[in-house]
């Protein structure tokens, strides 16, 4: 079995806002923007999307059973996240 490889310009890159917008940090002088085409940002973002698709679930069970305030709950709580995160939960909330 193969895995697929991200591969990284740098270590920070682990921890940059641009690859990752749950982090702080954004490394600039090393962004494609500064004309680094190694910068993995230019082409992916990372998004951890596990709560996502567990509150699309509960969404899906809260209208289902008409609970009209864990509906708001959940929507004001996804409207908080990355825009990768809200895209996420709204994929999993049309299937």
């Amino acid at each position: 079995m193969s895995k697929d490889v991200l591969a990284l310009y740098s270590r920070k890159c682990k921890r940059c806002g641009h690859l990752d917008p749950e982090e702080t940090k954004k490394f600039t002088s090393c962004h494609y923007s500064r004309g680094n085409i190694e910068c993995p940002a230019q082409e992916v973002q990372i998004a951890v999307v596990g709560e996502a698709k567990r509150l699309a679930a509960s969404l899906k069970k809260a209208k289902a059973e008409d609970n009209l305030r864990l509906e708001i709950r959940i929507l004001e709580y996804v409207r908080t996240k990355t825009q990768a995160f809200q895209h996420r939960f709204k994929e999993w909330t049309k299937s």
